[in-house]
């Protein structure tokens, strides 16, 4: 069957085009892979840097403590003296919400606001992790304080006599303050930052902390709170 003149001149055209089609689309999904890895780049190298701020704050958190557990009020569980001296101490240090110092059974011995606690705090994880760790940091998971109503996230560390932990200096991040560290980080747009602790509870959340904070994170993800290195994953956020 002989072709019209019009039929031919379609077919050469649409051979001819054909070629350039199929560039365009593949360098369309090369731009596309090539913007998806940037995205996840970026979201690597925020989450990193959300790591080394959180890193810093411990690290500075566990020399305050440190010194907190080498001050002679503090070692001999001095009300009177070692009140006087934390709240010395406590507005030099706006990311702490209090500072505790407990004696071997729990009880506070003394408070950087000078209030009166109640009962023990022996049954606090980072009391009994504390006592055991002799001398180490630890960090302990979202707390709402039963001084202040507070929710806050606590470090401790045992008070040494010798080999011997007589007593432990607890304090906690305001998880208000921790939320404005991270309002003032520029995101990009529609991308979010969330910091839980180790048992997946949010401790900060930008944006929305409100909707978030003291929340758990969904069983589905909860496989990314305890990943053992850094990466990226593609998935439907619970918002």
């Amino acid at each position: 069957m002989r072709l019209s003149l019009g039929q031919r001149t379609l077919a050469i055209t649409v051979m001819t085009l054909l070629p350039i089609m199929g560039v365009l689309v593949y360098n369309e999904i090369a731009l596309r892979q090539s913007r998806e890895r940037e995205v996840e780049r970026l979201a690597l190298n925020v989450a990193r840097q959300a790591a080394i701020e959180m890193e810093r704050l411990r690290s500075g958190h566990e020399g305050v403590l440190h010194v907190i557990a080498k001050a002679p009020a503090v070692v001999q569980l001095n009300p009177e003296l070692c009140t006087r001296y934390l709240a010395d101490l406590k507005p030099a240090l706006p990311q702490i919400t209090a500072i505790s110092v407990l004696d071997g059974e729990g009880k506070v011995r003394c408070h950087s606001d000078a209030v009166a606690a109640p009962g023990s705090f022996a049954d606090r994880f980072y009391f009994q992790d504390a006592i055991e760790a002799k001398g180490r940091l630890v960090l302990g998971e979202y707390t709402v304080s039963r001084i202040t109503g507070i929710a806050a996230l606590p470090f401790a560390v045992a008070i040494m006599d010798g080999d011997q932990a007589i007593g432990v200096v607890a304090s906690s991040i305001d998880l208000r303050w921790l939320g404005e560290s991270l309002r003032a980080r520029e995101l990009t747009q529609n991308a979010s930052l969330t910091i839980a602790d180790r048992q997946g509870t949010i401790l900060a959340r930008e944006p929305l902390p409100e909707r978030f904070v003291g929340t758990k994170i969904p069983d589905g993800f909860a496989h990314l709170v305890t990943a053992k290195a850094p990466g990226t994953a593609r998935l439907r956020s619970q918002d």
